[in-house]
């Protein structure tokens, strides 16, 4: 695995570059909507959402389609109240691992977002139980998690899956046409998810371009 040759991108884009790229996707077909549970998930290509903040953004790809969810953090108690599911870990394995052929040698996963609301500690343990369905799976993954609150609430992020360019876009509020232009380096972008994430571990199959 040390010598894989083609590598899933994971990019940094200006807001005005995703809505480029998403504004003529159809949204029934190709984004990831509320109410963010694993049933609005989606199959298919050139997969997107929007308005992340705790919630975390799990996707599949095995080189010809993707997977992708948004999960939201709620709890059992929240859900009841506002009339939806709460975070549920079984769903959310059972719906990952549907159709998904595991001996494929190019099947790896992206898990982006999560916890740093009223409960930090529960939300992480949420992103932890997503870490294990593909640790238990031996599915690769690319983890970028634990958003740091003092990035939110102006910036809240969004993701786009392109197929044909084998890349994951990442944006937020924050993202200028500045500071991802072509003269910023690699380690520049690195440093900067680092410091708006506690942990940004990249797997053997992906690399920040």
């Amino acid at each position: 695995m040390n010598n894989i040759s083609f590598k899933s991108q994971i990019k940094l884009i200006s807001q005005q570059e995703f809505d480029n790229k998403t504004k003529n996707l159809t949204p029934k077909k190709h984004e990831v909507d509320y109410p963010w549970t694993p049933e609005t998930g989606k199959t298919g290509k050139n997969l997107f959402t929007t308005g992340v903040h705790d919630c975390v953004v799990v996707g599949v790809v095995d080189g010809k389609k993707a997977k992708l969810y948004h999960l939201c953090q709620r709890s059992r108690g929240t859900g009841i109240s506002t009339h939806q599911k709460g975070f549920d870990i079984r769903d959310t394995e059972r719906r990952i691992l549907d159709g998904v052929n595991l001996d494929n040698p190019d099947l790896h996963a992206f898990i982006f977002g999560g916890w740093h609301r009223d409960n930090p500690k529960y939300n992480k343990k949420h992103v932890e139980k997503i870490e294990k369905i593909f640790d238990k799976n031996l599915i690769p993954y690319s983890v970028i998690a634990g958003n740091r609150p003092q990035f939110d609430g102006i910036a809240p992020a969004s993701v786009f899956y392109s197929n044909k360019e084998d890349t994951f876009y990442i944006t937020n509020g924050l993202l200028t046409e500045d500071f991802i232009n072509k003269d910023t380096t690699v380690d520049e972008k690195e440093n900067y998810l680092r410091n708006k994430y506690n942990k940004v571990d990249i797997c053997q199959f992906d690399t920040i371009a």
